[in-house]
């Protein structure tokens, strides 16, 4: 990096600490020649402690509201004046309000227009086994 220079480091879906950023080529706070900001996103809290971030912003989980109005911006509207309606509503509900997974079903069902498509996506949402994952940041 440039002296003086003035750098966004966007660490994405960290799990694990990063104990030397030097080694990455991120520039420490000590190091006065480079301004430098670190935004990291994680589901551990202790992941965010250990790395010692100034500020810890816990996202939740969304509304029904806004998950179904996620959901149609993402598959598109004509599950809203169809007979997809009731099961589009149903799809969105099994994604519990997380936009990953409600980006990722919706953009999957998008070009499908078969009910009976609808509906084996909505079996296999409902018979899915969920994994726990340690620490993660939770409501």
């Amino acid at each position: 990096m440039d002296e003086n220079s003035h750098t966004l480091v966007i660490l994405d879906d960290v799990w694990e600490v990063l104990h030397d950023l030097d080694k990455l080529g991120i520039p420490s706070c000590s190091n006065h020649n480079h301004r430098c900001k670190v935004i990291l996103t994680t589901r551990s809290r202790n992941v965010c402690e250990a790395m010692e971030a100034q500020k810890i912003m816990e996202v939740g989980i969304l509304s029904k509201e806004e998950a179904w109005c996620l959901f149609k911006q993402k598959v598109g509207d004509f599950v809203d004046h169809s007979s997809f309606r009731g099961i589009a509503k149903e799809v969105a509900k099994e994604c519990k309000g997380l936009p990953l997974a409600i980006s990722t079903v919706a953009g999957a069902l998008k070009m499908h227009k078969s009910e009976h498509s609808w509906d084996c996506a909505l079996q296999q949402l409902r018979g899915a086994v969920t994994i726990d994952i340690p620490e993660v940041l939770t409501e």
